[in-house]
């Protein structure tokens, strides 16, 4: 397995785990968290209040899912050999 391949696959471990962290940040919002940093109840701590909260306000409660599909379908498209510029292009 050459260096290049390697690199592909674990930036498309990280784009994973990113997804994986969002989405049981999503999953686990507590509106009550919002504006705390220590004392939250979400699963992924103060960190992922901080990020569930902010893309709930940003993106509302049902777009915000759309960022860990996203960064799972950026995971596959990079483990694939592709590039988000030709799978832009693609879908448009």
């Amino acid at each position: 397995m050459t260096t290049k391949a390697k690199k592909k696959i674990s930036i498309a471990v990280v784009l994973v785990v990113m997804a994986v962290f969002t989405s049981f940040a999503l999953a686990s919002y507590d509106g009550r968290d919002w504006g705390k940093f220590w004392d939250v109840v979400n699963l992924c701590g103060p960190i992922g209040a901080l990020l569930a909260g902010s893309l709930r306000y940003l993106l509302g409660p049902i777009l915000s899912w759309a960022v860990p599909l996203f960064l799972l379908y950026w995971s596959f498209v990079v483990a694939r050999g592709g590039s988000m510029s030709g799978e832009r292009k693609r879908l448009l």
